[in-house]
C-alpha cells in the first residue's frame, strides 16, 4: 500500500479539528495539522494530539485564510501522496476503505474528487457537487495561495470513480460572523481587482470545478475554448487591454457568469434568484467601492502581482525560514487580515520581510 499524508488547516477550533483528525487518522500514515490563531487553542490541540503518534502539529500566524500557508503545510508532509481536507469536510466510507489501494495503483499525478456541497452527517448528500483536486502527489502540483484555488497539476489529472466523494457537511460549516465577512471582503479587495487577462484565467479556474477534463487543461476542452473565445472576442470588440482593470459592468458580468454556471450545475433557478443575484450585485458594488479607495492604484498593482505569481511566492511563504520568522515576529500580536494587508503593503514598498 502507498503511504499517505493528510493535510489539515485549523483556526481557533480545537474540538472541531480533533473530530476530523479522529475520523481520518485510521486511513492515513501521517496527519499534518497546521494551526493558526490563538495560542490557547493551539495548546488545547497539542494536549489532544499528544497521544496520537501519527499527528504532527505546527503553528503559524493567522492571515485571514489558510491558502497562503498551503506550501508550508505540504513541506511538513512526509509522504508524496497527500489528501488535503478541511475541518468541515469528510471522505465517504468507500474512499476510506480504498484510498490506500487507489494511490498504490495510481497511473496519474492527481485525482479530482466529487465534493457534495450540501451534505449532512446523517448521510444525505444532495445532488449538487463540484470537482476538487484534493488527492495528489505533492511533487506534481503547485499552489499559488489564491482564495479557494485549485492546484495546478504538472502531470496527469484523473477523475476519481464516482463511488468516492468528499462531503461538505452543513453541520460543520463555520457560522457566518461579522469578522469572517469582513475578512473575506478585504481579502477579495486584493484578489478580485482583476485585469482582463486575470478575469479570463479566473473564469477557467471556476469552470474546472464544474467540468474537470482528464489529462488536459480546461482551456483545451470544447466548452473551455468556447467560453474563452467568446470572452476574448468581446474584449477585442470593446477595445479592452489585457492588463487594464475590468470595468464595473464587466465585474457584474464576471460574477453573473460564475453564479449562472453554478445555477445550471445545480439545476436550481431559485438559487440564482434568492442567493445568486444578490451576491452578484453585492460583489460588484464591493469591488466598485474598492476602486474608489485612496490607495486604489497600489491595491490594483499588488493584485496583479498576486494573480501573476501568487500570494505564496509574493510573500515567500514557500520558504520555511520566512514563515518561522513571521511566526516569531507576529505570533504574539494582532493577526488576521489586518496583518496580511500590512505584509502585502510592506512587500510592495520593499520593506518585507
Amino acid at each position: 500500500m502507498g503511504k499517505l499524508s493528510a493535510l489539515v488547516f485549523s483556526r481557533d477550533n480545537a474540538p472541531k479539528t480533533m473530530r476530523l483528525v479522529k475520523d481520518i487518522v485510521g486511513v492515513c500514515d501521517q496527519v499534518v495539522v497546521v494551526h493558526s490563531g490563538k495560542k490557547s487553542s493551539f495548546a488545547e490541540l497539542k494536549r489532544a494530539t499528544a497521544r496520537i503518534p501519527k499527528v504532527d502539529l505546527y503553528y503559524t500566524i493567522a492571515l485571514g485564510y489558510a491558502d497562503p500557508m498551503r506550501a508550508y503545510g505540504l513541506g511538513k508532509c512526509k509522504y508524496d501522496w497527500v489528501l488535503y481536507i478541511d475541518t468541515d469536510e469528510r471522505i465517504n466510507k468507500e474512499l476510506k476503505s480504498d484510498i490506500g489501494e487507489i494511490i498504490s495503483n495510481a497511473k496519474c499525478d492527481a485525482f479530482a474528487i466529487k465534493r457534495y456541497e450540501h451534505a449532512h452527517l446523517n448521510g444525505d448528500k444532495g445532488s449538487f457537487f463540484t470537482w476538487q483536486v484534493r488527492l495528489y502527489n505533492k511533487r506534481r502540483i503547485r499552489y499559488r495561495g489564491l482564495l479557494h484555488e485549485q492546484p495546478a497539476v504538472k502531470g496527469r489529472l484523473r477523475k476519481l470513480d464516482g463511488r468516492y466523494c468528499l462531503l461538505h457537511v452543513e453541520e460543520l460549516k463555520a457560522k457566518g460572523s461579522r469578522r469572517t465577512d469582513l475578512e473575506y471582503s478585504l481579502i477579495k479587495s486584493y484578489h478580485d481587482r482583476l485585469s482582463y487577462r486575470m478575469m479570463n484565467e479566473r473564469v477557467m479556474d471556476y469552470l474546472a470545478k464544474l467540468v474537470v477534463p482528464e489529462g488536459k487543461d480546461i482551456g483545451e476542452t470544447p466548452i473551455g475554448k468556447f467560453i474563452l473565445g467568446w470572452m476574448k472576442l468581446y474584449q477585442s470588440i470593446t477595445l479592452r487591454k489585457k492588463d487594464e482593470e475590468i470595468s464595473t459592468f464587466d465585474y457584474f458580468i464576471f460574477y453573473l457568469m460564475i453564479e449562472g454556471a453554478y445555477t445550471i450545475k445545480g439545476k436550481d433557478i431559485r438559487y440564482l434568484i434568492d442567493e445568486g443575484m444578490p451576491t452578484v450585485i453585492r460583489d460588484t458594488k464591493r469591488v466598485s467601492g474598492f476602486r474608489r479607495a485612496i490607495n486604489s492604484k497600489e491595491i490594483f498593482e499588488i493584485s496583479k502581482e498576486l494573480n501573476r505569481q501568487g500570494m505564496i511566492k509574493y510573500l515567500m511563504l514557500d520558504n520555511e525560514k520566512v514563515v518561522e520568522m513571521l511566526n516569531k515576529k507576529y505570533g504574539n500580536g494582532k493577526q488576521g487580515i489586518g496583518l496580511l494587508i500590512k505584509l502585502l503593503n510592506d512587500r510592495y514598498n520593499s520593506r518585507y520581510p
